[in-house]
């Protein structure tokens, strides 16, 4: 009889991990096609990114040669000469290459507004000095105190022939959010024992629950964003869960957590997928905690590249990853600002 439940839920989770498949790749289908129907003309092999704030100030953090990403726009300035027009700003500063046009992608949008940068500007991420780029763009009224971390973004500023698509959140009312977590147990279980197992090593820090108990806790799903591969049977998908623990009385009303996050490979022809996790033992106010907030994913060298903000309480940072059949590339990871030391 077990035996019988547990085949039933691999075809289920193999139905809905193929319609899955089959609708992020409609959707890269589509915007990929449009990347590459530039009109006849070869894309420029220069790329730039910057973050748009909601303040309508943009920072600079990443661009693209041809060959490769590069984290080109200083993080800090405080002891630099400063240019003082755009116009003086180094091209090293770029990446090699000044700008053209810039256009702004927002979240989840489908298409690009152009964008006018008018002047550098000083302005304070946290605790840290960054030069950004005041644009043409209305800032939202009130969209945060000057200080916030994470600072509210309107969107992912590119200059270059790239089309920007967004990545796929997956929903909370389907069947996949809930079937998801129940068939990677073992391996969320393993990413808190790391951690349980190194707080212990290197600072003597003993987790209040047994491991017999801590694998009994259920993990909540909270966030699953995902895409499929051009050309491949293979799914990748990031997803954000934690495990709560009954509060105990040394807490304060905080009760301990395990905020779990990473990469899936799924694989139309192999039931197991592939995981990378890693977990933070945390509190409920989760202050180490960093969430991941998708910009868009783009085509370069026939390769998917997701667009992302990592952030938490007291940091921000900029990443650009590669996605490809065989693992996720960090190329770039830009500390936007915060109050870390």
């Amino acid at each position: 009889m077990k035996t019988a439940r547990l085949s039933a839920r691999r075809l289920a989770v193999a139905a809905w991990m193929a319609a899955l498949l089959a609708s992020s790749a409609i959707g890269l289908a589509a915007w990929t096609a449009s990347s590459d129907s530039g009109g006849g003309q070869a894309p420029s092999p220069h790329v730039h990114l910057a973050m748009l704030r909601a303040d309508g100030i943009l920072l600079p953090f990443a661009a693209h040669d041809g060959d490769d990403w590069k984290r080109a726009w200083p993080d800090d300035v405080s002891n630099r000469e400063l240019p003082a027009t755009l116009g003086d700003v180094p091209r090293s500063w770029w990446g090699g290459a000044v700008p053209g046009e810039w256009r702004l992608w927002q979240r989840d949008g489908e298409t690009a507004a152009p964008l006018k940068p008018l002047a550098l500007t000083m302005l304070m991420v946290g605790g840290h000095r960054r030069l950004g780029v005041r644009t043409d763009q209305k800032p939202a009224p009130l969209p945060a105190a000057p200080f916030q971390v994470p600072y509210p973004k309107i969107g992912l500023a590119v200059s270059g022939e790239v089309t920007v698509g967004p990545i796929a959140s997956v929903s909370r009312l389907g069947p996949a959010w809930r079937e998801l977590l129940p068939g990677l147990h073992d391996a969320l279980t393993a990413a808190e024992e790391r951690t349980v197992n190194g707080l212990r090593a290197n600072a003597g820090w003993r987790h209040p629950f047994a491991k017999k108990v801590r694998s009994s806790i259920v993990p909540e799903l909270e966030a699953w964003y995902t895409t499929s591969l051009p050309g491949s049977d293979i799914s990748v998908s990031y997803i954000e869960a934690a495990k709560k623990y009954p509060p105990q009385l040394t807490d304060d009303g905080c009760s301990l957590e395990t905020f779990i996050t990473g990469w899936i490979y799924h694989n139309k022809k192999t039931p197991k997928p592939k995981t990378t996790f890693k977990a933070v033992v945390t509190y409920c106010d989760r202050e180490k905690a960093s969430y991941m907030l998708p910009f868009g994913q783009m085509v370069l060298g026939g390769r998917v590249h997701w667009v992302f903000q990592m952030s938490g309480r007291d940091h921000e940072w900029y990443t650009v990853t590669e996605i490809t059949p065989e693992r996720v590339r960090y190329l770039v990871e830009y500390f936007g600002g915060g109050f870390l030391r």
